[in-house]
C-alpha cells in the first residue's frame, strides 16, 4: 500500500465513521478482521460484528470534522490472504 492508497482508505473510514452507512462500513473491513476501539479492548472479531458496533454506536451527525493522514505504512495488511 502506498501513501496514495493509505490516505483513501482512510477518508473512507472517516466518511463511513460519519454517515454511519452500513455499505461503506462494511467495505472498509475484510471477513475475518479483529478490530479495538482501545488499545486493550478485547477485539470484535468479523467485519458483520463490527458494523452491528459501529451502527450501533452513538452518531456524529456531521458535528465532527476528524482529519487523518498516514504517517507509518510499514506492516499493512494489503491483502485478503
Amino acid at each position: 500500500m502506498n501513501r496514495a492508497g493509505a490516505q483513501a482508505w482512510l477518508d473512507s473510514y472517516v466518511a463511513a465513521w460519519l454517515s454511519y452507512d452500513e455499505d461503506d462500513t462494511r467495505a472498509l473491513f475484510i471477513e475475518d478482521i479483529a478490530y479495538r476501539y482501545h488499545p486493550y479492548d478485547d477485539p470484535i472479531v468479523g467485519r458483520e460484528a463490527v458494523v452491528a458496533s459501529w451502527l450501533g454506536g452513538v452518531g456524529f451527525g456531521g458535528s465532527l470534522d476528524p482529519r487523518y493522514a498516514p504517517h507509518l505504512l510499514g506492516g499493512l495488511r494489503t491483502s485478503r490472504r
